[in-house]
C-alpha cells in the first residue's frame, strides 16, 4: 500500500493544544452532565427512608462542587473562556455573563451544602432535593448556553478569512 508523506506525518503529529484542552472540556461536560442528571432524578420517597441519606447526598455534593470548581477553573481566566474571546472578542459580554453565573452556582451549591451539613435527622431533604433540581434546571441552561456560545464563535471564526 503506498501513502503519501504528508499523510503519514500528519497521522503521526500531536493534536494541537487547543484540541486537547477542547476534549477535556468536553470530558468535563459529560461527567457533570451525568452528575446533574443524577440531581434531576433524586425524589424525595426515595431519600426519606434510606440509611444514611444525608451523609451520602453529602459526600455526592462535596464530589460535584469540587468537580465544578476544575471545571470552572478550566473555562475561566487564562481558560478556554479567555480564548474564544480572542476567536470572537464581540462575544466578551456573552462570556462575561457565564463567568458571573459561574459565581451564581457556586453560592447557590453553598447555600445546599449548609443546608445538608446541619442536617442531624433527614429534616432538610424536601429543600434540599427541591433546591438541587432547581439548580439542575438552571446549570443545564447555562451549558446550552455555552454550547451555543462555541458553535456559534466557531462559526465566527470559519467565516472569517485567514
Amino acid at each position: 500500500m503506498h501513502t503519501n508523506p504528508d499523510q503519514e506525518a500528519n497521522a503521526m503529529s500531536p493534536d494541537p493544544p487547543e484540541s486537547s484542552e477542547f476534549e477535556t472540556l468536553r470530558r468535563e461536560h459529560k461527567e457533570i452532565d451525568r452528575e446533574v442528571q443524577a440531581f434531576e432524578e433524586l425524589r424525595l420517597r426515595d431519600w426519606q427512608t434510606r440509611p444514611n441519606a444525608v451523609e451520602v447526598l453529602q459526600a455526592r455534593l462535596e464530589s460535584f462542587r469540587d468537580r465544578l470548581q476544575v471545571h470552572f477553573a478550566h473555562e475561566e481566566l487564562g481558560g478556554f473562556f479567555e480564548q474564544l474571546i480572542e476567536v470572537s472578542p464581540q462575544r466578551v459580554r456573552e462570556v462575561t455573563r457565564l463567568e458571573e453565573q459561574h459565581g451564581e452556582f457556586r453560592a447557590r451549591l453553598a447555600v445546599v451544602a449548609e443546608a445538608l451539613f446541619a442536617d442531624v435527622d433527614g429534616s432538610s431533604l424536601p429543600e434540599v432535593i427541591f433546591r438541587l433540581h432547581r439548580f439542575a434546571e438552571s446549570f443545564r441552561k447555562h451549558e446550552d448556553a455555552e454550547n451555543r456560545l462555541l458553535a456559534e464563535s466557531l462559526n465566527d471564526d470559519m467565516g472569517s478569512p485567514d
